[in-house]
């Protein structure tokens, strides 16, 4: 449900507009032969890493803080804590359509959505991100400090409770 397959297929059309990247999979799994052998076969081996394993916590902080943009390409997936944790770093976000943190993702202030499954939209919205990164990276940061800081996620639910108790 990662959907690596997507994100590997839009790395080879970034590959083909001679766009530069770097790409950082992170994990493991029951596909990671077949991911690993795509990239071999897409001659992607000079800019994919595979870290086919769980990295740590420090080892993941150490990432985000040298990733530019984070792309969640999962089909499903409920809530993924990557987002938050990524826009904390300063990274801009491109994630599906279809996970639940999406609403996270201010389209053109943080980053952009893709359609799901759809490896030349995420191409092209890893371009318009490129494109735009300084501003986006800025703006992931400011939204975590105001938005989604503590201090409002207990203030709003305070709010619902209070709510729901007085119906």
């Amino acid at each position: 449900y990662k959907d690596h397959n997507t994100m590997i297929d839009a790395a080879g059309i970034l590959k083909s507009k001679n766009f530069p990247f770097e790409l950082n999979l992170v994990g493991s799994g029951p596909t990671k032969e077949d991911i690993k052998s795509k990239v071999a076969a897409m001659g992607l081996e000079k800019q994919v890493k595979i870290f086919d394993r769980f990295l740590s916590d420090e080892e993941l902080q150490k990432l985000y803080c040298k990733s530019d943009i984070l792309v969640l390409p999962s089909r499903y997936e409920a809530y993924g804590m990557v987002i938050p944790e990524a826009m904390a770093h300063g990274c801009a976000i491109i994630a599906s359509d279809t996970v639940g943190a999406k609403f996270m993702v201010r389209e053109g202030f943080n980053g952009f959505t893709f359609r799901t499954n759809n490896p030349l939209d995420l191409a092209e919205k890893i371009i318009l991100a490129g494109n735009n990164l300084k501003a986006l990276q800025k703006n992931s940061r400011e939204l975590m400090r105001t938005e989604f800081s503590d201090r409002r996620i207990i203030e709003t639910y305070n709010k619902l409770i209070s709510g729901l108790l007085r119906d």
